[in-house]
């Protein structure tokens, strides 16, 4: 099973607005993995080592992410890729979901992809949703707990407003 996991490095500490460009400054920022992303790394870990596989870190960003991706493999993931362009910066959620739907689609051959369900410095958790619009896969979002019940069959909960949310999912 080859499971890519978006994660994004965020700014750790007081962050500064570029007055022109209305963009978070980034430069000379420390950063760490947001939170989100660790918890679908350390789901996907956990579904690797139930069904086998790799785990793939995938990331969008400048060169200083790649403290962040370093921490990813630490924790137990296989690989690292990052997509880096001066091209990319000030990227909206658009822009980075086609950017990293290309990159899965270079990867190739991806059975499952995770993401945080949010980024704690824009909150949109909207780039995962499109990354899947634009692979043209399901999507399940407020995955709470992911656990394999057959070779090919994910069990999921939801978090829902007032309810948690059981299903059961095919993977391709």
């Amino acid at each position: 099973m080859k499971i890519v996991v978006c994660i994004k490095q965020v700014p750790v500490g007081a962050v500064k607005i570029d007055p022109e460009t209305h963009n978070l400054v980034r430069s000379n920022v420390e950063g760490d993995i947001n939170p989100y992303d660790r918890n679908a790394i350390e789901a996907a870990i956990q579904l690797k080592e139930q069904a086998g596989g790799e785990v793939i870190l995938l990331s969008m960003g400048p060169d200083s992410y790649i403290s962040s991706l370093r921490d990813g493999l630490a924790m137990g993931a296989a690989s690292a890729v990052l997509l880096s362009s001066r091209a990319f910066g000030g990227a909206d959620t658009l822009a980075t979901a086609y950017t990293l739907a290309a990159g899965i689609k270079k990867i190739g051959n991806v059975d499952l992809i995770l993401f945080g369900r949010q980024s704690v410095d824009a909150d949109t958790g909207q780039v995962g949703p499109i990354v899947a619009e634009d692979l043209a896969i399901p999507q399940i979002t407020f995955a709470e707990k992911i656990e394999f019940h057959d070779h090919n069959v994910l069990v999921v909960k939801r978090l829902l407003d007032s309810a948690v949310q059981e299903g059961k999912v095919t993977l391709p």
